[in-house]
């Protein structure tokens, strides 16, 4: 049975996962199609009228609004649902281009906003968010602590883009945007930026005319494997404790044999003559670093985005940032 796709939707500052864009994607890829359903599953199977007609799944959840409580909102609906593709809009997009390299899933941003202090500074005070929100508050305050949280963040904000994202992360930008302007600091990172005729938040007819086929295409183009991911854990050295985290790995079988014959070949097996003596586990990145570099570098560049995240969201708790050699990264 295949697998049935999920979109990972990441609304505006202002907006909310009900905004105009969220029902719009909702409303392409969940409504009911039945010329895609089997006639005698139709007749036999009264489930296969709703769950066999979706196209994707969406999911559109409110975004909290200080940057760290997002992050980690995202983060775990990422490692709980699994999405396929991640869809932004304006400082949803923000969110999506940090975190599209560390869980190694595609994105679409729609007029990203990567400059998201510059705009709250200037409406520092009350407002409401334009579109309901799921726990019936509507009413938030910007404030410098909150800007200063964004630009925090900010600085940060490229530093898990990778080679291989590079192509994976696409740019939608609106012919008529007058809040957000920002494809050449997308370009630098990224190779693929496309227009509409639209302004910085689009219309229903707007997001189903140019978001959707590229999200489609983005689908199409980069599906997420399901057979071929290892996991592997990651002990993360923070201020107060260690942490240990679980990446996934995409390999093939001929990597997978090179792994096991490097650590067979590698491991110490001895007995220490000193019973008491400590023996430190088997690091498998310095293996790899010794003797297969293309595999360290591709265990690399997927472990190290998430263990950066886990080093900011620590000090974004800890009200400081700390510098990290690599190898305090790892035990």
């Amino acid at each position: 049975m295949q697998k049935q796709k999920k979109i990972l939707f990441l609304h505006g500052f202002y907006a909310s996962g009900s905004c105009v864009p969220a029902l719009a994607l909702k409303e392409t890829f969940e409504r009911l199609r039945v010329g895609d359903v089997n006639r005698k599953a139709l007749a036999t199977d009264r489930d296969a009228r709703t769950s066999g007609m979706k196209r994707a799944t969406v999911l559109t959840p409110d975004l909290p609004l200080h940057p760290a409580d997002a992050i980690k909102l995202i983060r775990d609906i990422c490692d709980q649902k699994k999405p396929d593709v991640l869809v932004g809009n304006s400082c949803g997009s923000f969110y999506a281009q940090m975190i599209s390299p560390i869980i190694g899933v595609p994105a679409l941003l729609g007029n990203s906003h990567f400059k998201m202090s510059d705009f709250l500074r200037e409406r520092i005070g009350n407002h409401q968010y334009k579109s309901p929100r799921a726990n019936g508050i509507q009413d938030f305050t910007i404030d410098e602590q909150l800007v200063s949280e964004f630009e925090e963040m900010e600085k940060h904000q490229f530093d898990c883009c990778n080679i291989y994202n590079k192509v994976r992360v696409w740019g939608l930008f609106g012919e008529e945007d007058t809040l957000a302007h920002f494809e050449p600091l997308f370009l630098e990172h990224y190779h693929n930026a496309f227009h509409f005729p639209g302004g910085h938040t689009p219309t229903a007819d707007q997001f189903k005319t140019w978001y959707v086929p590229l999200i489609e295409k983005l689908l199409l183009e980069y599906p997420i494997s399901i057979d071929m991911d290892y996991k592997f854990e990651v002990m993360v050295a923070l201020t107060y404790s260690d942490k240990d985290i679980e990446v996934e790995v995409p390999l093939s079988d001929k990597e997978v044999a090179r792994i096991k014959q490097l650590i067979t070949e590698n491991i110490d097996t001895e007995e220490p003559e000193d019973e008491e003596a400590y023996v430190p586990p088997t690091d498998l990145l310095q293996i790899l670093e010794d003797n297969d570099e293309e595999l360290f570098d591709k265990f690399w560049d997927i472990i190290m985005p998430p263990v950066f995240v886990e080093f900011l969201i620590d000090a974004f708790n800890n009200g400081h940032i700390e510098q990290h050699d690599d190898d305090e990264f790892f035990n």
